[in-house]
């Protein structure tokens, strides 16, 4: 008996130690829903393959290494809160969650301010956040009042910003929010 003891101990710490060990890359543990590339140096994932990254491969990625964000990864980065007006906002104002952009381009070790931001979206709608813009006042949203993003909806990632930041500072548009974000190129 204790020898079959000692043998289920044996099996359970063997199941913890390869459940414990650190994922070889992002997609091995968990679905990425956002992907940054470009002028990093820091990276979770190989080079693009056009049939298992069909959709940020036909939008245009290409390259080498770059670092792949699961929701967990963006809810583990500290949390900021912003709320925002834009005259589009049929509601009146959202008040958005998320790390910020500087975060998330921190952790993939990108300059946040050094270099021009291109962010593309499911559709393909692209918006260039230029270089010297305080990527600290910018949010990847994960949250909007109070509620998760969603695909379908502006998520699950939705940049986020008040009025001036990234665009005009009227809040007539809010071009620049760029939402269902999907990856970011540094350049």
């Amino acid at each position: 008996m204790a020898l079959a003891n000692r043998a289920a101990g044996l099996a359970v710490a063997a199941l913890v130690a390869a459940f414990s060990a650190p994922p070889a890359s992002a997609t091995e543990t968990c679905q990425v829903v956002l992907t940054v590339f470009g002028e990093i140096s820091n990276s979770n994932r190989g080079p693009i393959d056009p049939f298992d990254d069909v959709l940020i491969y036909r939008l245009g990625a290409d390259f080498d290494a770059a670092y792949g964000f699961c929701q967990d990864d963006l809810t583990a980065l500290p949390q900021v809160t912003i709320t925002a007006d834009y005259n589009n906002f049929d509601d009146g104002p959202v008040t958005a969650t998320g790390p910020t952009l500087a975060s998330v381009l921190e952790t993939a070790g990108a300059s946040s301010s050094l270099n021009d931001v291109v962010l593309t979206a499911f559709d393909g709608y692209q918006y260039v956040i230029e270089a010297g813009t305080d990527m600290s006042q910018v949010l990847a949203a994960i949250e909007a009042d109070g509620a998760v993003l969603d695909f379908g909806g502006r998520g699950p990632v939705w940049i986020f910003a008040e009025p001036g930041v990234i665009n005009d500072a009227s809040g007539e548009l809010d071009d620049g929010l760029v939402w269902a974000l999907v990856m970011v190129e540094v350049e």
